[in-house]
């Protein structure tokens, strides 16, 4: 058997001695045996290593196929069930990843304001990054783009007094809105909010991507929501450029974009700026892109003394 197995495979494999085999029954083999690539014996084939990702892929896709036959027949009776009903119009929106909603001892307090801007730059998703760029200039945002942003800051790090410090010297600068205003016009209320010092005193958490995506856009002038979802093609192309994405780069994730693959589209973006291999990353939430950028961003600096020398 082990001269079979070295004789079928020696053309593939520098050392197919030490190769791992899996013995599978032919019948769930069918690709792989269509393309000569395993071994057969007494209707069993015997499958390499790197081949099994073959035999696990038809699994999947068989109990997956078997189980939404399933779910087909029941998905009448449980449609008429009010308890079941609304879980089942929702699922789609769900998120199960961190929530962010209570930043761990490793990141409370470890950024601070000066290191804001630098961090928009560097570090933010594009759209909390074109929130934080609206807010600077204008001095202003409306209350779902403070509500994103606002919740964003405090899941990276950003301290209750530091946010309270950081808005007012903003809103303050405001002619809508001016000192007295900010705190007493529900502004400051708002920010405590966020952070479960008002109202039922319980945190809130950072808005994931699909809840962005799917709730409503920005309209007039209000400035959340994802760029990717809500902003027109030929004002992402420009930003995109501006933020030196190269342009074999930029028609790509336009062509995510037109295909409604909104997160695919941010997650090649955070590839292509953060020297990453395509296909290697898949963001899901602002805050995971904050910290997923944090960690490659220190990969990169430890890495500058080796090549330097």
């Amino acid at each position: 058997l082990r001269q079979d197995l070295q004789h079928s495979t020696a053309t593939r494999f520098e050392d197919p001695i030490a190769t791992q085999f899996y013995k599978v029954p032919f019948c769930q083999a069918f690709d792989l045996v269509r393309g000569r690539r395993v071994f057969l014996k007494g209707g069993i084939a015997y499958v390499p290593l790197l081949d099994f990702v073959h035999i696990l892929s038809n699994e999947y896709s068989s109990r997956l196929q078997r189980a939404l036959l399933m779910t087909a027949r029941s998905l009448p009776a449980l449609e008429d069930d009010s308890r079941i009903s609304p879980l089942l119009k929702g699922i789609s929106q769900l998120y199960t990843g961190e929530d962010y909603s209570k930043p761990g001892d490793d990141v409370s307090g470890t950024i601070s304001l000066g290191q804001l801007d630098d961090a928009s730059r560097k570090s933010y998703a594009p759209c909390m990054r074109h929130l934080h760029e609206v807010v600077r200039e204008r001095h202003h945002l409306k209350h779902q783009s403070r509500l994103q942003l606002g919740l964003f800051m405090k899941g990276i790090g950003v301290t209750l007094n530091d946010a309270l410090q950081f808005w007012r010297s903003e809103f303050v600068q405001s002619p809508r809105v001016g000192p007295e205003k900010f705190e007493k016009g529900g502004y400051a209320y708002a920010i405590r909010h966020y952070y479960g010092k008002e109202g039922k005193r319980k945190a809130m958490s950072p808005f994931s991507c699909m809840k962005i995506i799917t709730g409503n856009g920005p309209t007039g002038d209000e400035t959340h929501g994802c760029p990717f979802r809500h902003w027109d093609p030929d004002v992402m192309r420009t930003r995109l450029k501006r933020f030196g994405v190269p342009q074999a780069v930029v028609t790509e994730i336009l062509g995510l974009v037109k295909d409604s693959h909104y997160q695919i589209a941010c997650s090649r973006y955070f590839e292509a700026t953060h020297k990453v291999a395509s296909g290697t990353v898949s963001i899901t939430h602002p805050n995971e892109y904050y910290k997923f950028s944090r960690i490659r961003l220190s990969e990169l600096a430890d890495a500058l003394p080796a090549v330097k020398s």
